[in-house]
């Protein structure tokens, strides 16, 4: 039986003020075509899971982050099928004026949306399960 190795990538859940970001990926994508996502992206050599994230957001979105605690976890097959362990962050941004989404070449969408309206928009399962972990600990947080 042959060893199984696992690629890992980190997932921003972006919340400000109970509103979710999304990111749409291209219709002509490998691996998920045309569904909505969350800012995500695999690890490089020198980095730890904090760091991948915060530069993950910035490169997708332009958006500048403050990672929080990790909430859900899933694993996918990639574009070169291999098994990719995600984890996924609840994350806040550095200034609520800084929701202005400068998108890189990866997605052709994004939106800031009510975290109670996610299933308007089509995506993973996964991807619902995280959005919901992070809004759960947010209003958790909201009753302090």
């Amino acid at each position: 039986m042959q060893d199984e190795l696992f690629r890992v990538a980190v997932g921003a859940v972006c919340i400000d003020k109970l509103r979710v970001l999304i990111l749409l990926r291209r219709q002509d994508a490998e691996v998920y075509p045309g569904i909505w996502e969350l800012p995500s992206g695999g690890i490089q050599q020198d980095e730890n899971l904090e760091q991948a994230l915060v530069r993950e957001v910035r490169e997708e979105t332009g958006i500048d982050v403050i990672v929080l605690e990790p909430v859900s976890c899933f694993i996918y097959l990639s574009k070169s099928r291999q098994r990719t362990l995600q984890i996924n962050y609840r994350a806040h941004l550095t200034s609520s004026d800084s929701q202005v989404v400068r998108l890189s070449s990866e997605h052709t969408d994004a939106r800031w949306v009510n975290v109670d309206d996610i299933a308007d928009y089509p995506m993973t399962e996964a991807v619902v399960h995280a959005i919901s972990k992070a809004a759960e600990a947010e209003r958790r947080w909201k009753k302090w």
